[in-house]
């Protein structure tokens, strides 16, 4: 599902997202981080973004389908499986070249 190239160019130390690639894609710094976030760490539950970013940006991602959450909202913060989703995956593209 991942592109090879992307996670590469992402995995290394020095990448920083550009704010004015970020501004000219319309998009806060702070939600290409999380993007960014979310493909280093597939699979991440509730706690694990609550931990790093707050429930809010995962809810603002999820709206315009950039992340998805398959098992939606469940008692068990650890259950809640989120990802990119195609439309993830295509933004951090941009960004990277």
């Amino acid at each position: 599902m991942q592109n090879e190239t992307l996670l590469t160019a992402l995995k290394k130390p020095q990448f920083k997202f550009n704010i004015l690639l970020c501004r000219n894609e319309t998009i806060p710094q702070l939600s290409a981080k999380f993007l960014h976030w979310i493909a280093m760490n597939e699979s991440c539950t509730n706690a694990q973004i609550i931990n790093t970013f707050g429930m809010g940006l995962a809810m603002t991602m999820l709206k315009p389908g950039y992340v998805t959450n398959p098992l939606g909202q469940t008692e068990n913060e650890n259950a809640n499986l989120w990802a990119l989703t195609s439309k993830g995956i295509k933004f951090p593209k941009r960004l990277v070249g």
